[in-house]
């Protein structure tokens, strides 16, 4: 974890709260250091955001790719295993000949309605969508 966002910002903090203490005792009005520390509260605060959200990200896509290569490796590595029959076939043969196609379908149409839904709640989303 990286604390130098968090140790500048407390920074940024101290140094403001000693100039409007300053300003208030002697009168004069205050410079831009509030502006300065708004804007580095905004950047920690969409650091955190980017990281959440790419962990998220990361962690979808590697149980989606496990997903596949269970269907892809497992099903047919341990064919001889799965030989019941499925909708009156081996279901070996029907998961290489069509279940394996669906299931990458459903993989791909839920990576995308997941991705949709995790922009939307990131402030991620495209306005073109």
């Amino acid at each position: 974890m990286c604390l130098a966002p968090a140790v500048q910002t407390v920074a940024l903090a101290i140094q403001c709260i000693v100039e409007v203490a300053l300003a208030a005792l002697l009168g004069s009005g205050l410079t831009g250091l509030q502006a300065q520390l708004a804007t580095a509260y905004m950047q920690q605060q969409s650091t955190e955001k980017r990281r959440r959200y790419w962990r998220k990200n990361l962690r979808v896509t590697a149980l989606l790719l496990l997903l596949w290569f269970a269907v892809t490796f497992g099903v047919s590595y341990f064919a001889r295993f799965l030989n019941f029959s499925f909708f009156g076939w081996p279901f070996s043969f029907w998961m290489g000949a069509q279940g394996s196609l669906l299931v990458y379908g459903l993989i791909i149409g839920f990576y995308a309605w997941y991705m949709n839904r995790l922009d939307a709640e990131h402030g991620e989303a495209n306005e073109d969508d």
